[in-house]
């Protein structure tokens, strides 16, 4: 399956490093999520700018992608520009899961992809200081196993797009930030 197929549009690394400004500060212990990570642009983006602050911290990034080269490279990017910020005193985890990210991101018995998540509950969402994203885009039939894990919880025709932000967004904290490219479709 090729990339248009799976609605991948890689981001521009132009498009990465304004997006990664956006975001606000990176503090010290905070979590980043990238549910379409894709080759780690996006991640590679913060992770320049962090080290461009030049204020030593530890944080986390957390990413999900299913083709399973792009996760590779991903990986590998991730590493070589962890290494890098070691070198500025700035420490970074990165964890990319070969997984579906609304697969991976959904409950059944949950009730609605939009209830808010109460902070104080440590069910099986973390929470994530800052997302960043570029999700996929195109429109998902009825057989597709995430139309039918969101089934009564998502009205209407929807598409890969909508589940990302969706989903994504529920697991935000309280005083996190987001920021996405949106098609001008959405």
């Amino acid at each position: 399956m090729d990339r248009k197929q799976r609605g991948q549009f890689l981001t521009p690394s132009a498009v990465a490093r304004f997006m990664a400004w956006q975001l606000g500060p990176i503090r010290d212990g905070d979590r980043v999520l990238e549910p379409s990570i894709g080759s780690g642009t996006l991640a590679c983006a913060l992770i320049e700018r962090v080290i461009a602050e030049k204020q030593p911290v530890e944080f986390w990034i957390d990413g999900y992608e299913i083709d399973g080269e792009l996760c590779q490279i991903a990986r590998e990017l991730l590493e070589l520009a962890a290494k890098r910020a070691a070198a500025h005193g700035i420490t970074v985890h990165t964890c990319v899961h070969e997984r579906d990210f609304v697969l991976d991101s959904t409950l059944a018995v949950q009730p609605s992809l939009f209830q808010v998540h109460d902070p104080e509950d440590q069910g099986p969402y973390r929470l994530y200081d800052h997302i960043i994203a570029n999700p996929p885009y195109f429109k998902l039939n009825s057989n597709d196993p995430r139309a039918k894990i969101v089934s009564g919880q998502v009205n209407g025709y929807t598409n890969i797009y909508t589940l990302f932000m969706a989903l994504a967004v529920k697991m935000i904290s309280p005083k996190g930030k987001a920021c996405f490219i949106v098609p001008r479709s959405f």
